[in-house]
This record gives C-alpha cells, sequence and structure tokens, in this order.
C-alpha cells in the first residue's frame, strides 16, 4: 500500500494521457511536482499523510495485541500534527469543538481516508470478509459516510479474502461483489464484467476505454472518485493476475486520484502475492525515504495481531469442542 501511494502521489490529479506525457509507462518513483498538490514538494518514494496514518494505526493496533477498534482512527488524527485532507480537518475540528466522534461524520466530502483505513483492518480480519466489512464501518464512520465509506468497506473485505489460502484475483472480485453496497455495486459489477472480458489483453491497451468507462468525472451524478479508485484498482488486479509490479505499474498510469487507486492496487496484490512478490528495489525506496513512518515496523506488527487473534480462534474451537465432548459423554 505504500509503495503505491508512493508511485501516485506525484501523479494526483492528472489523467492518463498527462500521465503518459509526464512520466511514461515506466514503473519509477519520481518526486512530487510542486503542483501535485497543496502539500510542499516531497522526495521521490516519501509518502502521503494518509498513508502515514495507516502506518500509525497499525502499529497501535499492533502493540494493542486487538482488531483496530472504533476510537483508534479518531485518536490517530488528533495526534497528527498537519492534515491537508478535507475531511479529516473537518471530523478533526468537530471533535474538538465537542461534537461526538459518532456525529462527526461528513458526508458531503468524499475522501479516500476510508480507503486506506480498510487495508489495515481487512488484514487484521484475514479470512473473514464479513467482519472486516463491518469494522471498516465502525472505525472510518467516524470522519465519513456514503460512497467513500461504501468503498472502503468493500476494500477491507477484498483484503482479508486476499489472505484466505488459495484466494485468487477472482475470489476477491467474488467477495468484494457479495459485500458491496448498491452504490459500489452498480460500478463494480460492470467492472468485473469488463475485466473478464478482456483478460489476457494488456493494460496499456485497454486504459483509454476503463477511463472513459469508468471515470467519475463522466457524468454529474457519478459515484465518486473513492467508489472510482476501488472499482479501477480491482479491476486492473485482476488484469494483472494480482502480480504487484504489474498491478502498481497500471494503477499508477491511470490517474486522477492516483495515490488512492495505485495504494489500492498495491494493497490488493500486496496481499494475495505476499512481500516477496513485490519489487525489491521499489521496497528497499520507499522504506528509505520514509524512516520515520515505520512501515515495515507496521506491517510485522499487523501479522502479530494476526497470529494472535488465529491462536484465540484455536482456542475457542478447542473449548467448544471440549464442550462438545462434554456434552455428549453427559447424553451417553
Amino acid at each position: 500500500m505504500a509503495i503505491g501511494d508512493a508511485l501516485g502521489q506525484p501523479r494526483r490529479g492528472l489523467d492518463w494521457r498527462g500521465v503518459q506525457e509526464r512520466f511514461g509507462d515506466a514503473l519509477e518513483l519520481t518526486p512530487w511536482p510542486p503542483d501535485a498538490q497543496r502539500a510542499a514538494q516531497q522526495p521521490a518514494g516519501r509518502i502521503g499523510e494518509l498513508a502515514q496514518l495507516v502506518m500509525r494505526l497499525s502499529l497501535q493496533a499492533g502493540a494493542s495485541g486487538i482488531r483496530p477498534r472504533t476510537g483508534l482512527l479518531v485518536d490517530e488524527l488528533l495526534g497528527m500534527e498537519t492534515l491537508s485532507s478535507l475531511p479529516a480537518q473537518a471530523a478533526v475540528a468537530r471533535i474538538r469543538a465537542g461534537i461526538e466522534p459518532t456525529r462527526s461524520a461528513v458526508p458531503e466530502l468524499a475522501g479516500p481516508e476510508a480507503l486506506y483505513v480498510a487495508v489495515p483492518v481487512g488484514i487484521a480480519n484475514a479470512g473473514d470478509p464479513e467482519t472486516a466489512f463491518l469494522a471498516t464501518r465502525a472505525i472510518a464512520g467516524t470522519i465519513l459516510l456514503g460512497a467513500s465509506l461504501d468503498a472502503g468497506q468493500t476494500l477491507a473485505a477484498g483484503a482479508s479474502a486476499a489472505l484466505i489460502p488459495g484466494a485468487t484475483p477472482s475470489s476477491i472480485l467474488e467477495a468484494m461483489l457479495d459485500l458491496a453496497p448498491p452504490g459500489v455495486s452498480r460500478e463494480l459489477v460492470p467492472a468485473a464484467r469488463f475485466a473478464a472480458a478482456h483478460l489476457g489483453d494488456p493494460t496499456d491497451n485497454l486504459m483509454p476505454a476503463i477511463h472513459d468507462r469508468f471515470s467519475s468525472r463522466r457524468s454529474a451524478d457519478a459515484h465518486g472518485p473513492a467508489v472510482e479508485s476501488l472499482v479501477v484498482a480491482a479491476m486492473l488486479v485482476y488484469l494483472s493476475d494480482g502480480l504487484p509490479g504489474q498491478s502498481l505499474r497500471a494503477a499508477a498510469s491511470y490517474g486522477g486520484w492516483s495515490h488512492a487507486t495505485t495504494a489500492v492496487a498495491g494493497a490488493l496484490a500486496g496481499c494475495l502475492s505476499g512481500a516477496a512478490s513485490i519489487p525489491q528495489e521499489l521496497t528497499r525506496a520507499v522504506l528509505a525515504a520514509n524512516p520515520d513512518a515505520d512501515i515495515a515496523e507496521a506491517a510485522r506488527q499487523l501479522c502479530r495481531l494476526v497470529r494472535l487473534e488465529c491462536e484465540r480462534q484455536r482456542k475457542r474451537l478447542d473449548q467448544i469442542e471440549q464442550l462438545a465432548g462434554v456434552d455428549a459423554a453427559q447424553r451417553r
């Protein structure tokens, strides 16, 4: 996810044609140009504030030994020094004004926060897409509602499904489609059909058609950029057979909310294929560019959390089996 965010940051706000003109189609980390966003120019490989927020959430959840909880996002938002995201700014302002977090949602602002938060929530609930879906609403719903939150919930289900042994790009899409709210499903269903019809085609050749068909700017009543990022990323992961390098490259060339789209693609492909399949030069470069973000430690803490949860589940199963054995003996 961090690699995808770092790849996408310099490409924010450009359409796919602009990305091709400025960056070409190489999978290369570049500095953030001054016009990429309001934030100051950053060096190549630097991640944005939402990716940094995810690292903090992951570290806190891992250190606590329990799955991410409802108030964790609010706690971490309040602890961040700067926030350029309008939904996050509005949420923090309302909370500091004494408004309860559960009432501070800002549905009129469509930010990608829920997509980012969904990644550690999906991993923490590995193999349980429905629980990941519900947990994302409990956490990200403190600052967002509507299409952005729906997209985040759907992504959490996909990330959770990607960690099921034997998962495939098809099984990820199926898990997402099973749980996707109507607003997401309306876009995800045709995207899945499009991907299935063009499986094996080079994504470079498909990009104009993907942009024309699924861009949220194509109509006044569009679904919103968070849904667009989710749908396009899931489609590109499917078309790339779940391979992280190919998925990241395709998503980075799409443009728009490229940081979110590429972060989602990297997260899904990474969960599916594993760390060893990620281009190691990208891993090294992003880790080196973000020594303060503790990316590797955040990943280790999430893995620790998954192991702890597996141990708790095994103990519960043992207890159930013991109770069942006692009950059977009593009946005899």
